[in-house]
């Protein structure tokens, strides 16, 4: 995770799955991690919306400073969206509205 932004793979398979966080930039990250229901709106769109959808958060990572790292892990149901997003409020804004926010559907069975 650098800032504003995070990688992940494109193909998440489904099952238990381990996240390994790292913040190699220079301000504090605490990622989030939501399932989305096919009728919820892309991640993007939720986040600017005036009224966004209610989603619940399956797991994360607490605040994690520059330098250090965190580790969760969760059992990803197969064929499902989920999104992952940094809901820290900075003096010049949201993260998750910086770019800190990305979405992912998993493949294979459970």
């Amino acid at each position: 995770m650098e800032e504003y932004r995070f990688e992940h793979p494109s193909n998440v398979p489904a099952g238990r799955v381990v996240f390994r966080v790292n913040n190699t930039g220079e301000v504090n990250h605490r990622l989030t991690l939501l399932p989305l229901a096919n009728d919820v709106a892309p991640i993007d769109e939720q986040l600017r919306d005036d009224i966004p959808q209610a989603v619940p958060p399956l797991a994360g990572v607490p605040e994690i400073a520059p330098g250090d790292s965190g580790t969760f892990a969760v059992e990803l149901e197969a064929d499902k969206r989920y999104a992952i997003v940094c809901f820290i409020e900075d003096d010049d804004g949201s993260h998750a509205l910086k770019g800190e926010s990305s979405e992912f559907r998993t493949s294979g069975q459970t």
